[in-house]
């Protein structure tokens, strides 16, 4: 993004979250970081053809509150705001909201240490296992191996289901072990020889080579 381009506000980076989402696969494309500074500028320029975001002299940018709640009044009276692509940042809204809480709680109850937060994360997003392997590891570095173990199996059946409902079996698993090594990992930063972190790391460690390379012990076989 420019430097002239400045964010400040959770509400300003909430919006241009929702907006980013209807660039993501060109995102996704960026073979480098101008090119990805490239695509943020697209979507400040379709939010302020919008009236969605304006600059000040200094280049911060502040979200049209008023402009906002007219497109979400006409959408819902009228049922479009006539601009599909504005429809659908609308109706993504509550979404991306959900998912910024939710990361800010468990962002804070791995830093502090907080089980109690993590639940208010799993209560926002209960179909996310991330947030069930982040309290495991909090658990874990507690020396509450039961409720950990309980918390990983919580995440291994969420992605079960979404495998059995369709979904990318060793993907999801990937992503999942991913997500439970890094969380065990940043545990492991505040107590390097804990060992009931060391062992569960070393298991999703383990399992992770398994899937990846379809292993006898892979669940994706």
């Amino acid at each position: 993004m420019s430097a002239e381009h400045k964010i400040h506000s959770p509400c300003t980076r909430f919006l241009l979250a929702i907006l980013l989402l209807f660039f993501t696969p060109l995102l996704t494309a960026c073979e480098d970081e101008g090119m990805a500074e490239l695509v943020v500028e697209m979507a400040l320029e379709w939010a302020t053809e919008n009236d969605l975001i304006s600059f000040d002299a200094e280049g911060n940018i502040s979200p049209n509150l008023l402009a906002l709640g007219v497109h979400e009044a006409r959408r819902r009276w009228v049922g479009t705001t006539g601009d599909s692509a504005l429809d659908a940042a609308l109706e993504a809204g509550p979404v991306v909201w959900s998912i910024h809480q939710a990361d800010s709680l468990a962002q804070q109850g791995m830093a502090e240490g907080d089980p109690a937060l993590l639940d208010q994360a799993i209560s926002l997003r209960p179909h996310d296992w991330s947030y069930r392997d982040q309290k495991a590891a909090v658990l874990l570095e507690q020396g509450q191996v039961d409720e950990a173990q309980n918390a990983m199996n919580e995440a291994h059946n969420l992605v079960l289901a979404r495998s059995e409902a369709g979904g990318d079996c060793r993907g999801l698993h990937q992503n999942m072990l991913r997500n439970r090594q890094n969380a065990l990992l940043d545990q492991l930063a505040k107590n390097p020889d804990h060992p009931a972190l060391l062992e569960a790391l070393m298991d999703a460690q383990d399992m992770l080579y398994q899937v990846e390379n379809n292993g006898p012990d892979s669940p994706c076989r």
